[in-house]
């Protein structure tokens, strides 16, 4: 006779092997036959939305983040980040990733799964990011933009960028080499190395990143002297 339509959660924690978390609050909502239809939560500092919603047997999940850096990969630094996803038994699938990155764009699709130890596969593409940000161990200055495939594993959550691969093409546009004078070191005969910079207009290529490096193949543009 006195259904309840919603619940305050206050103070929410998260605690286990995930990274540390803010504090959430929020409301757990019910429809009018009693059945649960959503939680909405805020973290603290209020740079985390959390929405689940059912869907079909299955939960919905929409994540919005904002200026903030991926727990485990620092570097990565984001403005907004909006994930879309349905949440089963073993994994995430997420259908939407979308997001402004180390001053660019990033869209994406991929799978967070933890049947055996945690894993995530996805497909990324990124346009007009900061290379320096994006990859520092490349020495490459420039606004980049690409595809790659993203595979990480770990035993648990807060391991999942230790062991990474990234594989893909990029375009670097009005970049340049800032440890290589490439005009230098081709009249010196090739015998010395001469540091400096070099500018370009383009570079393409193919680029696979992991915890051992950087590697990759190019072909370039050279820009204005």
């Amino acid at each position: 006779h006195y259904p309840v339509a919603s619940v305050g959660l206050h103070e929410l924690s998260v605690s286990g092997d995930v990274p540390v978390l803010p504090s959430f609050s929020g409301n757990m909502d019910f429809d009018r036959q009693g059945k649960f239809s959503q939680v909405n939560l805020d973290s603290a500092d209020g740079k985390i939305n959390v929405v689940l919603q059912p869907q079909r047997g299955q939960m919905r999940l929409d994540l919005h983040l904002t200026d903030g850096t991926m727990p485990e990969l620092p570097h990565i630094q984001f403005k907004s980040l909006n994930i879309a996803g349905v949440l089963g038994d073993d994994a995430i699938n997420f259908s939407d990733i979308t997001g402004l990155i180390n001053g660019g764009t990033l869209k994406g699709t991929g799978t967070l799964s933890w049947q055996r130890g945690w894993q995530f596969q996805g497909q990324i593409r990124l346009d007009d990011t900061n290379v320096e940000q994006m990859l520092p161990g490349l020495k490459l200055s420039g606004e980049m933009a690409g595809n790659a495939q993203v595979v990480m594993r770990g035993d648990g959550i807060k391991t999942l960028a230790d062991t990474y691969r990234l594989a893909g093409s990029i375009e670097i546009k009005d970049g340049a080499i800032n440890n290589l004078d490439v005009m230098e070191t081709a009249r010196s005969g090739r015998s010395i190395i001469k540091v400096g910079k070099t500018s370009f207009s383009s570079m393409r290529g193919d680029l696979q990143v992991d915890g051992s490096g950087i590697r990759g193949a190019a072909r370039g543009e050279p820009g204005p002297p």
